[in-house]
């Protein structure tokens, strides 16, 4: 995420691993906040962390929040 921040620097004004994190923990905080506006109707939030450890779960749990079929082409690509 800090590379992406630096590599648009101009756009987020970010130039050091600090800031980026800041800026990153900011931005989560108020989608959460959001999200907790909206509901679990509509607000479906997924960690990086769990789709890396559990695909198959989380591309499941996309798929009933979305209300689509779930197929195994997603994960397995």
């Amino acid at each position: 995420m800090a590379l992406s921040m630096f590599d648009r620097k101009h756009d987020f004004g970010v130039y050091n691993t600090f800031f980026a994190a800041k800026y990153w923990e900011i931005y989560i905080e108020l989608g959460r906040q959001m999200g907790a506006t909206l509901g679990d109707a509509t607000y479906h939030e997924i960690r990086y962390e769990d789709l890396l450890e559990s695909p198959e779960k989380i591309m499941r749990d996309v798929c009933n929040f979305l209300n689509v079929h779930y197929n195994d082409n997603l994960v397995n690509f």
